[in-house]
């Protein structure tokens, strides 16, 4: 039987709280009270005991409106979280992503349900605001180390365990919230728009993963649910990304053709850097400038044959931006 958590981590009075993306990143679910602001308060869901606290990285989405799927993280840090190992459920962890911690929370601190632990907040790559919410199984071997001021990414995430898609689990529901199963997605053969107003590409009645024609003499990159994941594969062989906001717009739409330029995505559980023309960069390094601005050909961040960094931190993030 799934794992029923009582109370959701936001104000009761806020109504109705919402799954923004359901199961991702191993055991994580994105929730969020309609009408969602920055500063939201966060609670606790159940009884525990900080066993992690991130609240040191200053590394945020560069976002203008809640709505903005803009982010310019560095890929090295984290979001801010706090993970509660639990009292009563066996040892499980919760973790609470997008989350300022409150002075008062460090590791070892004692928590109950419904103690306000931290403020939603745009740390790590996000496109709005809401708590990426996770679930993690018992790991007796993870000792925290409350000595530390800055938790080291890969290192204070011991609890997730050495195999995160087994120790990560989306077997759980919350007590208010909105967790009808949305209509499944039509899936018309060759490139269509499901019900959900997404491109997906088909075969057979199957969706598929993988590059794939279309508009333009360009190809598209679909996901493992064959929705186009953002990825352009042009006539050139140059790769380039749109943010989901620009996916499915009128031709006449002066923003159509929008892509990520001189920046970082994380798409894919990857990171990927997109030079100053919007096309991938592959088998270099991507480091700062004197002026603070990514540049390929610089020292720093690995980018391997197929263009995902080899070397940046993971982090909480929607598989697309």
């Amino acid at each position: 039987m799934p794992h029923v958590y009582q109370r959701t981590p936001f104000n009761p009075q806020r109504g109705q709280v919402r799954i923004k993306q359901d199961c991702h990143n191993w055991g994580a679910r994105d929730l969020a009270p309609d009408g969602i602001e920055w500063g939201e308060p966060v609670y606790a869901v159940e009884d525990g005991t900080v066993v992690s606290v991130n609240r040191n990285f200053n590394c945020f989405s560069q976002i203008n409106t809640p709505n903005s799927s803009t982010i310019n993280p560095d890929p090295n840090c984290w979001a801010h979280m706090i993970v509660v190992k639990s009292d009563s459920d066996e040892g499980y962890f919760t973790e609470y992503a997008h989350v300022m911690p409150l002075p008062a929370i460090n590791v070892g601190t004692k928590v109950k349900m419904n103690d306000q632990i931290g403020n939603v907040d745009n740390s790590g790559p996000t496109s709005g605001p809401h708590v990426h919410f996770a679930r993690w199984k018992p790991n007796p071997s993870y000792i925290p180390d409350p000595t530390r001021a800055n938790p080291v990414p890969g290192v204070d995430a011991g609890y997730r365990g050495s195999d995160l898609n087994q120790n990560g689990t989306c077997d759980w529901t919350m007590k208010g919230v909105n967790d009808t199963t949305p209509s499944p997605p039509t899936c018309s053969n060759g490139w269509s728009l499901n019900n959900n107003g997404e491109w997906m590409f088909c075969q057979n009645g199957v969706p598929q993963r993988g590059w794939f024609p279309g508009a333009g003499g360009n190809s598209f990159f679909t996901d493992s649910n064959g929705v186009w994941a953002g990825f352009i594969r042009t006539p050139s062989g140059n790769i380039q990304y749109r943010p989901r906001q620009f996916r499915n717009l009128p031709a006449s739409d002066p923003n159509v053709n929008t892509v990520v330029r001189g920046d970082w995505v994380c798409s894919l559980d990857q990171w990927w850097f997109f030079d100053n023309n919007g096309n991938m960069v592959s088998n270099t390094t991507v480091g700062r400038n004197q002026n603070g601005q990514w540049v390929p050909g610089l020292p720093g961040r690995q980018i391997a044959s197929d263009g995902h960094c080899t070397d940046c931190a993971p982090s909480p993030c929607s598989p697309q931006t």
